[in-house]
């Protein structure tokens, strides 16, 4: 059986990862092994050690200094069972005018794990939902038809999907088949999910998403081929299922964006193992086709890998129009012009792999938007060391690169302007875990890289490991910015919330993973 939990934080929404079980449990680490038996309540949830003033202090907004690097200082920490894989979503759950954070946790070997409510302001669990599999997928979190309130859709292995009420977290439907009765349906992993309106007329909006990614097969034997469908807020019933073209697997997060007013989807397909295409397709054509046979192939296979990270969208030519940077998993990073295809740039690290998608932002002196990038070193599930480079998104020059021994599983890195010299930082976690027989975790690392200087600053070195992409916001409104982020060690997650120093910028950010709102694209905005 191929042992797999997420590992890289696209691969949180996107795929099996390599066999890294972050929550212990396996003869891969030794770190301790994970309580499967304990079903989850507010008392596994239990509040670490803090002080007393812990939580968000009402006037103390507009005494604090901006400063960088940023102290880190902590706002509160909160811990639970499993381990949490997913990437956090924030949205204002109870009203109270604190952005509060909904996280996806579990064991894949223990067939468990839980959707989790956690109060912005200290950590209180709001509520959680126990699962029957691993949830690492990102949540939905919307209003999609006429019930009262948002809703909460998230996916995870085995088929497992949930709609829950976003207040109560009470379960509204579950996608059926699930487990072993999905996977004889050709079910397996769900992956982000986007609102594209009412299809049906009932009042409620359609979601499009991928599934694929059979985790019981091994790395070279066949896999069954990924999909796109489409289905419904309201039941969960499926109105639309295409096989994806080449009939390869997909692990990829859909991302779905719009040109000159056509809504066009880009996919990807392959593994780890099996090769695979980047790809797209208008939504127009897919809907009323209910085939991807007509998609247009954007990256090539060159090799036995395919495309699993999501890729960034931003206009890299000046011609108002979004172009496309894709980390492939054979270690290339492309940009492709958005409308002829062409290669803009591209760059390939010999002996590299990735499952990250690329953040974007304004990393040196001129108008054109920067990417950074983050590989793994080896050939999975090998991997040795990490690597992080950040490119020029006008001509591909290298403006910073890093090699990292024995540090690999670097997250989804997010791009905000922490010093407000008009050019993003880039912050990013990697994980220290050296590889043998039995493979030790030594912890993960945060750090934060300036620009333009490229000079890199440790914030914190945490136990475990932290893959989930962490999510920089204002979660208590008050106009700093706040870093929420998750590492798991020993059966149990930990989430906690510290200080950047920082007023909320006027820069756009990518703050969170697959960047502004999750959809994957960047806003130009020429500086001042």
């Amino acid at each position: 059986m191929r042992l797999c939990i997420g590992l890289i934080p696209f691969c949180l929404l996107a795929c099996p990862a390599p066999p890294v079980p972050v929550d212990g449990g396996s003869q891969f680490f030794d770190v301790g092994s994970a309580d499967t038996t304990v079903p989850f309540d507010a008392s596994h949830a239990d509040v670490a050690q803090r002080p007393a003033d812990a939580g968000f202090v009402a006037d103390a907004g507009p005494t604090r200094e901006a400063q960088f690097p940023p102290s880190f200082g902590p706002v509160w920490t909160q811990r639970g069972q499993f381990g949490a894989l997913s990437s956090l979503r924030n949205h204002d759950l109870d009203g109270d005018g604190v952005q509060d954070l909904i996280l996806g946790s579990g064991h894949e070997m223990a067939n468990a794990g839980h959707v989790t409510a956690l109060s912005g302001r200290d950590g209180e669990v709001l509520w959680s939902h126990e699962t029957t599999q691993d949830i690492f997928g990102s949540a939905l979190i919307a209003d999609l038809g006429p019930r009262p309130g948002l809703e909460v859709v998230i996916g995870g292995r085995d088929a497992e999907l949930y709609a829950l009420d976003a207040q109560t977290g009470e379960l509204l439907w579950k996608f059926e088949p699930f487990g072993s009765a999905g996977r004889e349906a050709d079910w397996f992993n769900w992956l982000a999910l986007y609102p594209i309106g009412d299809l049906d007329g009932d009042g409620w909006q359609e979601l499009l998403t991928a599934n694929g990614g059979d985790r019981t097969r091994q790395e070279f034997e066949a896999r069954d081929p990924g999909q796109i469908v489409v289905i419904s807020s309201r039941t969960g019933a499926v109105l639309l299922r295409a096989l994806t073209p080449d009939r390869a697997e997909t692990y990829m997060s859909p991302v779905l964006y719009e040109d000159q007013g056509r809504q066009m989807l880009l996919f990807g397909t392959g593994g780890e193992t099996h090769r695979g295409s980047l790809w797209r397709i208008s939504l127009d054509l897919l809907l009323e086709t209910e085939s991807l046979e007509s998609a247009q192939e954007l990256v090539e296979p060159t090799t036995h890998k395919g495309v699993i990270a999501p890729p960034s969208l931003v206009d890299l030519t000046g011609d108002g129009r979004l172009d496309i940077v894709v980390a492939a998993f054979d270690g290339r990073l492309l940009a492709l012009d958005g409308v002829s295809n062409d290669i803009i740039w591209s760059h390939h690290l010999d002996d590299c792999e990735t499952q990250v998608t690329p953040a974007i932002g304004y990393f040196n002196d001129d108008d054109i938007p920067d990417v950074f990038a983050g590989f793994s070193v080896g050939t999975w599930p090998l991997w040795s060391d990490g690597k992080v480079l950040a490119v020029s998104g006008s001509d591909g020059s290298i403006l910073y690169q890093e090699d990292f021994d024995q540090y690999w599983g670097v997250s989804s890195p997010l791009a905000v302007d922490l010093d407000g010299d008009d050019r993003h930082e880039v912050i990013f976690q990697m994980n220290q875990i050296i590889s043998g027989q039995v493979t030790r975790i030594l912890g993960a690392i945060h750090s934060v890289v300036d620009f333009p200087s490229g000079d890199r600053h440790e914030l914190l070195r945490t136990d475990g490991v932290s893959y989930g992409t962490a999510r920089v916001v204002d979660l208590d409104n008050d106009g700093w910015l706040e870093i929420a982020f998750t590492h798991a060690i020993g059966g149990r997650w930990t989430l906690e919330v510290r200080q950047l120093d920082t007023p909320v910028p006027q820069l756009p950010s990518w703050g969170e993973y697959m960047g502004p709102g999750g959809r994957g694209i960047f806003q130009t905005r020429r500086r001042p």
